[in-house]
C-alpha cells in the first residue's frame, strides 16, 4: 500500500501520467516460416526528461477457450452437440491469464520476431510501454493463428466441434414458449 501511494505521488511530483505515455499503435503481423510472427509498431517518442520512456513491453496469449453445449433440432431429430471456441477480446479487454510469452525491448525499437508459435492456436498480443513509474495504455489488439491444414493440428485449435450426439427425448430438456415476450427459454 505505502509502495502504491509513493510511485502516486512521484507521478503527481514529476507531472507525469498513465495518458502522457504514448499508447503503442501495432501496424504490422507478418509470418514467419514455419510456425513464428514478426509484429511491428510506430516508432514512439522517448519525451519527459525527467521519467523517459524506459521500455516497452510485447504480452503474448495463448487465447483462451470456452466450452458451449447446445442441442440441434433437424426435423425430430435431435443432437447436442459440444463446441469449443475462441473467446474474443477488444481495445479495453484483456485475458485474465498470464500471458505466455512477455518480451521487453529498448523504447527505440519498433519490432519484434518470436520463432515459434503452435499452428492452429488463436494467439492475442498487446504491447504497452512504460517508465520507471507507470506503464501506458495497451496497444490496439492483434488476434491470429496459423494455419497448416494438417488435421492432426487442428486439434488444437479452438474453433472445432468436440462432440455431437444423437439425443433421446426423455434427454432433451423441455422447452417453454413464453407468451408476453414470444420468445423461447431452455431450462
Amino acid at each position: 500500500m505505502h509502495l502504491l501511494i509513493f510511485a502516486i505521488i512521484i507521478q503527481v511530483l514529476l507531472g507525469y501520467t498513465e495518458e502522457a505515455i504514448p499508447e503503442i499503435y501495432i501496424r504490422h503481423l507478418g509470418i514467419d516460416d514455419p510456425s513464428g510472427f514478426t509484429i511491428r509498431w510506430d516508432p514512439i517518442e522517448v519525451k519527459n526528461g525527467t521519467d523517459p520512456i524506459i521500455r516497452i513491453k510485447i504480452k503474448v496469449w495463448r487465447t483462451p477457450c470456452r466450452i458451449r453445449t447446445f442441442n440441434h433440432h433437424v426435423g425430430d431429430q435431435v443432437t447436442r452437440i459440444v463446441k469449443s471456441e475462441r473467446l474474443k477480446f477488444n481495445r479495453t479487454t484483456l485475458p485474465d491469464e498470464l500471458p505466455e510469452l512477455l518480451s521487453i525491448v529498448k523504447p527505440d525499437e519498433s519490432s519484434l520476431s518470436v520463432p515459434h508459435v503452435d499452428p492452429e492456436v488463436w494467439y492475442h498480443v498487446r504491447a504497452i510501454a512504460f517508465t520507471a513509474t507507470a506503464e501506458g495504455p495497451h496497444s490496439n489488439p492483434i488476434q491470429f493463428k496459423i494455419n497448416t491444414g494438417d488435421e492432426n493440428d487442428k486439434k488444437k485449435s479452438c474453433e472445432r466441434i468436440i462432440s455431437q450426439t444423437a439425443v433421446a427425448d426423455e434427454e432433451i430438456a423441455p422447452t417453454v414458449l413464453i407468451k408476453e415476450k414470444s420468445s423461447y427459454v431452455d431450462f
